[in-house]
């Protein structure tokens, strides 16, 4: 089965999926309560194996996979920081701060901990700008992670030019990024509109991986677990403004 409804609506949605014995593959956030991500896992563990994978497609990107390769064989030494961007050129005026961090920010969360292979400890979140219907935007999330790290996430996503995703991580011999550029101006060059097609590769590769899991009776995607670490601090980061909060 899988599950592409409204994020409010993956709690009920698993739990029917999980009563009837289905693997399931279910889009970002799993769930938007600790609550009902604790009741989801206990439904898995009765059904005595892994059955839900979760559509993290970053961790499915050839470039940010590129990214991990680079970073697992030492090229850049070890890590000292990390600047990531997340940039819409619009969203839903019922767009909240709390579905900046479930819907929006989760993305990073995700990958950082994939990426470097760390638990994020400790949230802060900053912003002074407010669109018309009250979101603050743009947001800028300082990360601590229990490797040490300091990580910084920016968002904008009314910035009405394009979908612009961006991620640097810089280390003792050397950094490296993922971001397009313009040719000879040094302009963001932004041939996306959407994430439909600046993630339809990972999309595809992330379903094709699920079905290949599914046929042989294995788990090799993103399990519950990740997605309750993720959904863990982006629920720390809501309703923060010039505080910091550590993570359980």
């Amino acid at each position: 089965v899988v599950i592409a409804s409204p994020a409010s609506l993956h709690a009920q949605d698993v739990e029917r999926a999980l009563e009837l014995g289905k693997r399931v593959y279910c889009e970002k956030p799993l769930v938007t309560s600790m609550e009902n991500h604790h009741r989801i896992c206990r439904l898995e563990a009765q059904c005595g194996q892994r059955m839900l994978w979760v559509g993290f497609m970053r961790r499915f990107d050839p470039l940010f996979r590129a990214m991990k390769e680079d970073l697992v064989s030492g090229a850049i030494g070890a890590l000292s920081h990390g600047i990531l961007s997340h940039r819409n050129p619009n969203v839903p005026r019922s767009f909240t701060n709390a579905d900046y961090m479930l819907e929006t920010f989760i993305h990073e969360f995700d990958a950082l901990r994939w990426l470097l292979g760390v638990e994020i400890e400790t949230i802060a979140v900053d912003g002074e700008h407010r669109t018309p219907t009250g979101l603050m935007d743009p947001q800028f999330v300082t990360l601590t992670t229990s490797g040490g790290h300091r990580v910084m996430i920016d968002g904008h996503i009314t910035n009405g030019y394009g979908y612009d995703i961006r991620c640097e991580l810089v280390g003792e011999r050397g950094s490296r990024s993922l971001v397009d550029y313009a040719e000879h101006t040094g302009i963001s060059a932004t041939p996306h509109k959407t994430w439909a097609t600046r993630f339809q590769a990972a999309y595809r590769a992330a379903i094709d991986a699920w079905i290949d899991d599914v046929i042989a009776r294995r788990h090799t995607g993103v399990t519950a677990h990740d997605a309750g670490r993720a959904l863990a601090v982006a629920l720390a980061g809501i309703g923060l403004d010039r505080t910091r909060l550590t993570i359980v």
